[in-house]
């Protein structure tokens, strides 16, 4: 993986589909999915209408959607599956994780206190807001990248866009702020979603399209492009979302501190997590919790420990980064 594939053949994978969907201003996946299950559901329809045998015919049908499941399935694989193999990350950049309690707690307070001083003055009790155009944000965050070459991995060209999700709602009804769809090349963003979650969520769809599979390592990736980023507003975002993640972990540990450190992001940061928690407040249901088994089981089927848990695992990479590199 890291001899052959990673340095000599996705990227130029990567670079190819980029070159493709940077040309259309919105969602190439989006477009292919409607599109497929429009034309599944009128093909089972036209099967249900004709004359003659039916049951013969929604056989050969499911026949024909296996043998088709099938090649996706290895097209998935040469296109992104692989990227669940390599090495872990915490290994390639010759980094500790984790760490004791007390560790935990020098890294949240670290991620706490810079949230908290580059968060963007205002009316204390208000969420931030981009302050320019989602646009913009593109650019900005291919530039944070290109700061952090270890995490760039071997794709050193600028590559396409993040899109936006028109059908945004139902990202949000599912649970998903982003989602990377390989076949396209294309980072897709939940457009609906507050505008300092925005951002990490985009670095962390960005973080994938560059060959970094488990989502505790794409998360660390947006987090130390952000870091690196000479925009405040990024280093902002990138701090809040990791502190959050640290926060959490803290709270299981070790509750009294968890307060303590929730003080310091008192204000504007404060708020910006109000503003994360009711937008997925609106959208919990049984919807959100069946696409969470999904998604559950599609990362444990690449072999992502803990599944959907993997997450917050970012956890022990920056408390390891914490510890050994500052």
């Amino acid at each position: 993986m890291e001899r052959w594939f990673v340095p000599h053949v996705y990227p130029y994978e990567v670079r190819f589909l980029s070159a493709i969907n940077v040309r259309a201003r919105f969602s190439l996946a989006e477009v292919l999915a409607v599109a497929l299950l429009v034309g599944g559901v009128a093909a089972i329809l036209r099967a249900l209408w004709r004359s003659g045998n039916r049951v013969r015919r929604l056989w050969r049908g499911l026949l024909t959607l296996l043998s088709a499941a099938g090649y996706v399935a290895f097209a998935f694989s040469l296109l992104w599956g692989l990227t669940y193999r390599r090495a872990p990350m915490a290994r390639r950049l010759g980094m500790a994780t984790g760490g004791t309690a007390a560790e935990l707690a020098s890294a949240a307070r670290w991620l706490a206190t810079e949230a908290a001083r580059l968060a963007p003055p205002g009316e204390a009790d208000r969420p931030t807001t981009l302050p320019y155009p989602p646009e913009a944000l593109h650019a900005r965050i291919e530039e944070a990248f290109a700061q952090t070459p270890e995490m760039g991995e071997h794709v050193r060209a600028p590559l396409g866009p993040a899109k936006p999700v028109f059908l945004s709602g139902v990202l949000s009804r599912l649970g998903l702020s982003g989602i990377y769809i390989p076949f396209t090349g294309e980072p897709n963003y939940n457009r609906l979603l507050p505008d300092a979650e925005l951002v990490f969520a985009i670095a962390h769809e960005k973080a994938h399209q560059r060959g970094i599979g488990p989502e505790n390592e794409a998360n660390f990736a947006a987090f130390l492009a952000l870091r690196a980023s000479p925009d405040p507003y990024l280093r902002y975002c990138g701090y809040l979302s990791a502190a959050g993640y640290a926060l959490r972990a803290l709270r299981r540990v070790d509750p009294d501190a968890h307060a303590e450190f929730r003080r310091i992001l008192a204000g504007r940061p404060a708020a910006d997590f109000g503003a994360f928690y009711r937008f997925w407040q609106r959208y919990r249901g049984p919807v959100q919790r069946v696409s969470n088994r999904v998604n559950d089981a599609y990362l444990r089927a690449n072999r992502v420990p803990g599944g959907v848990q993997s997450y917050d695992a970012v956890t022990d990479l920056l408390v390891g980064y914490h510890r050994t590199r500052l």
